[in-house]
């Protein structure tokens, strides 16, 4: 449910707005709004400190788990150390820079051999020039004899070689070899000094990883400061008074009022006046909340004016889930899985289990009732799954196809026709709700009017009916007005293209069918694969455990991947198109000094 809010309007003295905004954190109910844009001084600090300690936090993040004894520090030392941090590993880089360019030269000796540069320079101080070449061996047969050459390495396709020339240098139409500017020795020795160095890196930022709670204990203390300066420069100020508004659930008020009367602070107290601008919180009980990571994954969130949808998208989702993944021993193993990923993360949100156990347990039912345990036939002829199974969805019958393709439809008609229901109780006190009538019986025509285009079932003389009469509805009260014409004529254009479009959406969830008709296939065909040739030893056996394996794990992770694109949109376009949800709502987020990411759907409501 989404909850009332109000615009709350705070005016302060001067004197007093300090304290005020200390109290109005502690209230933690206020979604801010700021009156001007925050800037001040103490905000670029804040800021630029938490830049600091977030970029020392990344950099230990990868020695934390070495962690001996947690050790903790004050505010301004968590400063200097952050910063030492980060000076740290701006140093590491900048040797791992010079190190590859130290690498790169000392390849060259690793071809050429340990060449003393001091002797090159000797001999061309007397007229002797060494010129270094790679070249092709046909090439390498044309020069040769013209010129004095040492051969240094003769490869399939490439000869090293090295020109001796006097008193001027080479002049061969070859691309020279640039010699390296160190020696072989100090590139040794300079690389033995890089290495001792990131070694002694690494140990300070291992030796320090004992900091890395209290940094992030700290940037979190950051984060609160920061948020209250923001709030504090974000009011706007007149004369001897400054004021804040926001906005707060109706529930909420009596906390807001006697903050505000606690510290002889005005209040105005109206209705949002903005709906695209108000902030949406939703409170549900903790069973639909299940749905509340989905939302987050999504970072959808539906307006102020709209509906929440939560109940009606958890149901759906999980039945659209359990046709696409389509198989018990999915089920079943995204079950284990679940549980034993619990068992370990205790004190994690609870949400995200509750949620997977749901899927895996619809996933489980479906797969049951329509026979599929791996692939396997063989699983779903056993006397006790074949007990469970539904003849006329059996994955293994021919006949099953067309019925589970109707329940595809049967699905999309049922909740597109309860996007309608919603939307109609919006209006229920107006005569255009008669135009919500309309569409659901418009859908419930295109439901038969799919099933005959695409499955040759007999169109019903009833169908007709529910179109004509829907079509009637909808062009008549959907802009009711006096002149009843006119009302009809200006939606008359949009209502041809909305009423196919309503064809197309219940034809979409067709996809329900053919998505897990796929993966059903090719977890039979990764079976067959993996049996054909029989296992009898034990190398057969590893190959047939690895194709299966493999074949089922790419199988699940493309029924994620369709759980994605096709389980959710039809959530979130096709019911959520006939609902007139945009999902481009703001979530409450109360000024409440605490740094953490508040549930989007709001608090328990048990």
């Amino acid at each position: 449910m989404i909850e009332k809010m109000k615009k709350l309007t705070l005016i302060v003295t001067e004197k007093e707005r300090d304290s005020f905004i200390q109290q109005l954190r502690t209230a933690g109910v206020l979604h801010i709004k700021p009156s001007q844009s925050p800037v001040s001084c103490d905000i670029n600090t804040v800021v630029e400190q938490l830049t600091i300690v977030d970029r020392a936090i990344s950099i230990l993040t990868p020695y934390n788990h070495k962690l001996g004894s947690v050790r903790d520090s004050s505010d301004a030392a968590y400063v200097e150390l952050s910063r030492t941090i980060a000076n740290k590993h701006s140093q590491l880089e900048e040797l791992d820079s010079l190190r590859k360019t130290l690498e790169a030269q000392l390849n060259w000796y690793s071809g050429w051999g340990t060449v003393s540069l001091e002797d090159i320079k000797r001999f061309e101080q007397k007229g002797i020039f060494l010129s270094f070449y790679k070249t092709s061996p046909d090439e390498y047969k044309r020069i040769k004899g013209t010129a004095p050459i040492i051969t240094i390495k003769k490869e399939k396709h490439l000869i090293w070689f090295v020109e001796i020339c006097y008193k001027e240098p080479s002049v061969l139409p070859f691309e020279k070899i640039e010699l390296p500017e160190i020696s072989y020795q100090k590139l040794k020795a300079d690389l033995e000094k890089i290495s001792v160095a990131q070694q002694g890196i690494f140990d300070y930022f291992t030796a320090n990883a004992a900091y890395f709670p209290g940094l992030q204990h700290y940037k979190k203390k950051m984060q609160a400061n920061l948020k209250l300066l923001q709030v504090k420069h974000g009011m706007h100020e007149e004369s001897q008074f400054s004021y804040v508004q926001g906005y707060c659930p109706e529930k909420f008020l009596k906390v807001i009022i006697e903050v505000a009367e606690k510290s002889a602070a005005g209040y105005v107290i109206e209705p949002p006046d903005d709906v695209s601008d108000t902030p949406v919180y939703i409170t549900n009980p903790k069973w639909i909340r299940i749905i509340d990571p989905i939302f987050k994954f999504m970072n959808t969130f539906p307006g102020y004016d709209e509906h929440d949808v939560s109940l009606v998208f958890l149901i759906f989702f999980s039945i659209f889930f359990a046709m696409l993944i389509g198989d018990a021993g999915y089920g079943l193993l995204f079950l284990g899985i679940t549980f034993l990923v619990r068992q370990k993360y205790k004190t994690a949100p609870s949400e995200p289990f509750f949620l997977l156990y749901t899927l895996s347990i619809l996933t489980i039912i479906w797969g049951a009732i329509t026979g599929s345990w791996f692939g396997f036939e063989k699983i779903a002829q056993l006397p006790f799954f074949n007990s469970l199974i539904i003849a006329q969805l059996s994955s293994f019958s021919e006949g099953s196809r067309d019925n589970i393709i109707s329940l595809c439809f049967l699905l999309g008609a049922i909740q597109l026709t309860i996007a309608h229901i919603l939307k109609g109780l919006r209006i229920a006190n107006s005569i255009k709700v008669l135009a919500q009538l309309g569409w659901i019986s418009i859908i419930w025509g295109m439901f038969f009017a799919a099933g005959t285009l695409v499955l040759g079932n007999p169109f019903p003389a009833y169908g007709g009916g529910l179109l004509i009469t829907g079509i009637g509805l909808v062009l008549i009260f959907a802009n009711f007005q006096k002149n009843i014409i006119k009302g009809s004529v200006s939606i008359l254009p949009n209502l041809i293209l909305d009423v196919i479009s309503s064809f197309s959406d219940v034809v979409s969830y067709l996809r329900l069918f053919a998505v897990g008709y796929a993966s059903a296939i090719m977890s039979a065909s990764f079976n067959e694969m993996a049996l054909a040739g029989g296992v009898d030893s034990v190398v057969s056996g590893l190959i047939a455990a690895t194709i299966l394996f493999l074949g089922h794990s790419l199988n699940i992770i493309l029924g994620f991947m369709a759980v994605i694109v096709h389980g959710i949109r039809l959530n979130m376009l096709e019911f959520s198109g006939h609902l007139g949800i945009s999902w481009n709502g703001k979530y409450y987020q109360p000024f409440d000094g605490i740094e953490h990411e508040r549930e989007q759907k709001g608090e328990n409501n048990e």
